[in-house]
């Protein structure tokens, strides 16, 4: 997870509204001719799904514990390995959505995660920081926009979905007893880690292909656990037949491992004719749920910049600083006495090795304004410059978009995540 960035609150005036998670109903998918036929409600489980601050990030219930469980709302990231919330005892946590944080001693089931000898390698802890103190597990996360969460390593049941959810077993998880930054004053009690790490929630409840998807809407979104066939009726009726395009992981370099990275040869806008390959480059795309944003390298960032002032010359497109709260890059403009709107702008091309996946301007584009004493509207770039030569592809861009994940690629799907709600 690169950040959460509130800040997009200001800037999107959407309603925060209630939706479904997706959840499957037995630990193995329903294929062949078991499925013919069959609702989405007969194949999965559904479960509440918040937007706590608007359009921010995505987040899902969680419950922890046993005599009593108690649930979390925590943010759905692909970013992160470790799944944590806040401990009865923290001291600097902030006032999140759960009414009352996880208790050890309150739960029947709750264990220490042990260690001897001050043996890291006891905790087991992969990507995550751990140290081994007075034979407790200690986690500690530091985020790059400068949030962190630290504690304790606990092992407890956990379930995902409704009360009668088959969907549950023990885990490893963290109970913060500090927290700061966005982590501190968000919403959202923790992180639901889902990256491909051993740690990664999913991965400890052994469901066996290790698949899960992401379908985001713009007020709420879809988590299904376990395979989806695109040949299923529900999936047909809410994807409209799209294609579904399949991308292999690449060999990620030690420390990124765990990240759902795909190779990307290139990222467009306008037609795709018009674009050397070579002024690009290729990359590693990490899908990153936890993240509103998208992340470009700067070099990257400079030449989608030019290429919308190409497309937009025609119309008197003009490039403008953003104005606050956001400061990113704007675009402004008229065509016969009328302001742009976001019909004016060309799609974006994501070019993978074997596939292309086409964008909407809504998928990398805001309605603000621009800086100055007379700010006029602008459509502002929802991609920030990121470091280093990785493209850090948020949730925001992947709306709408069924996003499968499992052990060996990721795949895409254009589909009506709402309606999917629906089904």
């Amino acid at each position: 997870m690169i950040c959460f960035a509130v800040i997009l609150l200001v800037l999107l005036a959407t309603s925060g509204s209630l939706g479904f998670v997706l959840l499957p109903l037995e630990r193995r998918g329903v294929t062949g001719d078991e499925a013919e036929g069959r609702s989405l409600a007969e194949q999965v489980v559904a479960a509440r799904l918040h937007r706590p601050e608007l359009e921010s990030y995505l987040s899902t219930t969680v419950a922890l514990g046993s005599g009593p469980e108690r649930e979390f709302e925590l943010i759905v990231d692909t970013g992160s390995s470790l799944t944590y919330v806040p401990c009865t005892n923290c001291k600097k946590c902030g006032k999140h959505m759960a009414r009352a944080k996880f208790s050890a001693e309150e739960s029947n089931t709750a264990r220490s995660v042990r260690c001897k000898h001050h043996r890291r390698a006891d905790c087991q802890c992969g990507n995550v920081h751990c140290q081994c103190s007075h034979n407790q597990c200690y986690y500690e996360i530091r985020y790059a926009e400068g949030s962190a969460s630290g504690g304790k390593l606990l092992s407890d049941v956990v379930r995902l979905g409704p009360r009668n959810s088959t969907l549950r077993g023990k885990v490893t998880f963290g109970c913060s007893t500090t927290e700061s930054g966005l982590i501190y004053s968000q919403k959202a009690d923790g992180i639901l880690g889902l990256s491909r790490s051993k740690l990664s929630l999913i991965n400890q409840l052994g469901e066996g292909s290790g698949a899960f998807s992401v379908c985001p809407a713009k007020a709420t979104g879809v988590l299904a656990v376990g395979r989806i066939d695109e040949d299923w009726d529900w999936v047909k009726s809410s994807c409209l037949g799209g294609k579904r395009i399949s991308v292999p992981y690449v060999r990620s370099r030690r420390g990124r491992k765990h990240l759902h990275g795909v190779p990307l040869k290139g990222l467009h806008v306008g037609p795709l004719s018009s674009h050397n390959p070579r002024k690009q480059g290729s990359y590693t795309m990490i899908i990153d749920t936890g993240s509103t944003f998208s992340y470009v390298p700067p070099g990257l960032h400079s030449v989608l910049t030019e290429q919308l002032e190409k497309a937009l010359a025609p119309l008197a497109g003009v490039k403008v600083q953003g104005g606050p709260p956001l400061r990113t890059t704007c675009f402004t403009g008229s065509k016969a006495g009328e302001e742009l709107s976001l019909s004016d702008f060309p799609p974006m091309r994501l070019v993978f090795p074997n596939a292309t996946m086409t964008l909407g301007p809504n998928a990398y584009l805001y309605q603000g304004r621009g800086s100055g004493p007379a700010p006029r509207k602008a459509f502002c770039l929802l991609l920030s410059k990121g470091k280093g030569n990785e493209v850090h592809l948020g949730s925001i861009m992947l709306e709408n978009f069924l996003v499968e994940f499992d052990r060996r690629e990721v795949k895409f799907m254009p589909c009506d995540c709402s309606r999917l709600l629906m089904m």
